[in-house]
């Protein structure tokens, strides 16, 4: 799945080796990115790691990508370490990676005097992960979503790890 190619480029180290865990054959997340990125070989479009803080603020929902019919990106945060709400979890808000043009301008970053935007995210159900160590929430990147708040450490907040694996 082209881990061993990032190996020539990269070296080996324990890096290499957890994607290699992660994406390797018959890793159930390597078949997912390779089932729903359109078969092999997809491309590695982003690898990082998200730290957030202890009295971290809550980032506002928004999507990755823009609005565009055919899904562009396909992410997958893993946690490393477990992952209460108190650490800030991530919000999904299911079902807006399919919204026609019109309905995703009215969710995105723009603020509405109107009040359309608070009407429409009222009117939808949203999902909160809550990761153990090792498992990822992985998400088309036209979905909106949000980092929740990392309460402050008096009140159970602590550094949070997700790695981020986007093809």
């Amino acid at each position: 799945r082209g881990v061993d190619a990032l190996g020539e480029a990269l070296g080996e180290g324990p890096i290499l080796d957890a994607m290699r865990e992660a994406l390797g054959d018959g890793a159930p997340l390597g078949d997912l990115f390779a089932k729903t990125c359109g078969g092999e070989p997809a491309k590695l479009w982003d690898f990082f790691a998200l730290r957030t803080e202890a009295g971290a603020q809550r980032q506002q929902i928004h999507a990755d990508t823009p609005y565009q019919k055919t899904p562009p990106l396909f992410c997958a945060f893993i946690a490393l370490q477990d992952v209460p709400f108190s650490m800030g979890s991530t919000l999904f808000v299911p079902g807006t990676h399919k919204n026609t043009k019109d309905r995703r301008a009215i969710l995105d970053l723009a603020s509405y005097a109107d009040g359309r935007r608070d009407a429409a995210l009222g009117s939808v159900e949203s999902r909160y992960t809550m990761l153990k160590a090792g498992d990822a929430a992985f998400f088309d990147m036209r979905t909106l979503h949000a980092g929740t708040a990392n309460f402050a450490a008096a009140d159970g907040g602590s550094q949070r790890l997700i790695l981020a694996l986007t093809f």
